[in-house]
C-alpha cells in the first residue's frame, strides 16, 4: 500500500515537474529565437482547433500549442502532426514508460551487461558506487585501475548515472588530465575508448562524433521504427555531439528519412537553419551507411 501511494505521488510530481520544464523551454526557445531575429507565430483559431481535434484533447490546457508555435516560426508552416511537448511529457510518455522499471536503465555502466551484443564503445575502467571494476566487470584497486588507463591515452570520461546532455563528459589526452579526472569524479562513471566516424559520417564531424537519435514505439508488443535524427556539433571544442551554447548554437540536427539519407536543413537549438557544415560539407541526400543494420539494433 505504501509503495503505491509513492508511486501515485511520484506520478503526481512528474506531472507538475513535466508542465514547468516544458513552459520553461517554450520561453528559453522563444527568448532565443527573438534573439536571432526570428518572431513566434501565433496560432489561428482554426490551427489550435485542428490540434484539437487531432490529439483528441477536450480542452486546451496551458502549453499545449507551445510546440506548434516554435515549429510554425523556424519552418514558416503549420503541422498539427507536431507532438506537442507539453502533451508528450505530461500524457503520452507517462502511459509508455514504466517510472519503476526506467531508472534501472540509467546507468551506464550496467548497458554492456543488460545488452551484451550491442556493440557500445570499449570500456577501459568503470568505477560503480566507488568501486573499481574492469571492463569485464573484475573488481580492481584504484592504482590497477589508473595504470589500465594511463596505457589507454586519449579516452573519453563521463558520469555513468545522471548524465544527459553531456553533463560531466570529458576527453583525457595527458598524465595530468588524467589525475584531475580521478580526483574530480568520485564514483558512478565509465571510461571508455574514443570512438572514430566512418568516412561518410567524418564530413560530419568538427571533433564530436555524429550520432543517430531514433525513436520507437513499443505498441502492443511489437517495437516500431518511428523516426530518426542526426545530431553533430560545429563547435571545435565540443567534446560531444549535444553541447549548446548559451545563444543556441553549437550541436547541429538534421532529419534522416526512413530511407537513411539527410534532409537538406539543418538546425541549430537557435532556430537557424543551414544547408552545409561549416566546413562546406553539402549533406543534402547523404545516404547514412549501414542504417537498416542500425535500425535493426534498436529494434
Amino acid at each position: 500500500m505504501l509503495s503505491n501511494l509513492y508511486y501515485e505521488i511520484d506520478k503526481v510530481a512528474h506531472y507538475l515537474f513535466s508542465c514547468m520544464f516544458s513552459k520553461r523551454a517554450y520561453k528559453h526557445y522563444r527568448q532565443m529565437y527573438k534573439d536571432n531575429g526570428i518572431v513566434v507565430q501565433p496560432l489561428t483559431r482554426a490551427e489550435k482547433q485542428e490540434i484539437k481535434r487531432r490529439w483528441k484533447l477536450k480542452r486546451a490546457f496551458v502549453g499545449v500549442y507551445d510546440t506548434h508555435k516554435l515549429y510554425k516560426s523556424i519552418t514558416g508552416k503549420f503541422d498539427v502532426e507536431i507532438c506537442s511537448e507539453q502533451l508528450f511529457r505530461t500524457k503520452i510518455e507517462p502511459q509508455l514508460i514504466d517510472k519503476k522499471c526506467r531508472d534501472a536503465w540509467d546507468d551506464k555502466n550496467l548497458f554492456s551487461k543488460y545488452l551484451p551484443n550491442v556493440p557500445f564503445p570499449k570500456t577501459v575502467v568503470r568505477n560503480m558506487y566507488g568501486t573499481f571494476f574492469d571492463k569485464d566487470y573484475n573488481v580492481t584497486d584504484f592504482n590497477e585501475a589508473y595504470d589500465i588507463v594511463k596505457d589507454k591515452l586519449p579516452v573519453i570520461i563521463k558520469p555513468s548515472i545522471a548524465s544527459g546532455l553531456s553533463r560531466g563528459i570529458k576527453k583525457i589526452k595527458t598524465i595530468d588530465e588524467l589525475d584531475k579526472a580521478f580526483t574530480e569524479y568520485k564514483s558512478n562513471y565509465i571510461i571508455q575508448e574514443i570512438i572514430k566516424p566512418c568516412e561518410e559520417l567524418r564530413k560530419l564531424s568538427i571533433n564530436a562524433v555524429p550520432i543517430i537519435r531514433m525513436i520507437t514505439f513499443c505498441i502492443d508488443g511489437k517495437p516500431e521504427f518511428v523516426s530518426a535524427t542526426l545530431r553533430t556539433n560545429t563547435l571545435k571544442d565540443a567534446v560531444s555531439d549535444n553541447y549548446i551554447t548559451p545563444d543556441g548554437m553549437g550541436m547541429l540536427t538534421i532529419g534522416v528519412d526512413e530511407n537513411g539519407r539527410l534532409g537538406n536543413i539543418g538546425r541549430y537549438s537557435s532556430g537557424i537553419a543551414v544547408e552545409k557544415m561549416p566546413n562546406g560539407f553539402d549533406f543534402c541526400g547523404v545516404k547514412i551507411p549501414k542504417f537498416n543494420e542500425l535500425k535493426d539494433i534498436v529494434l
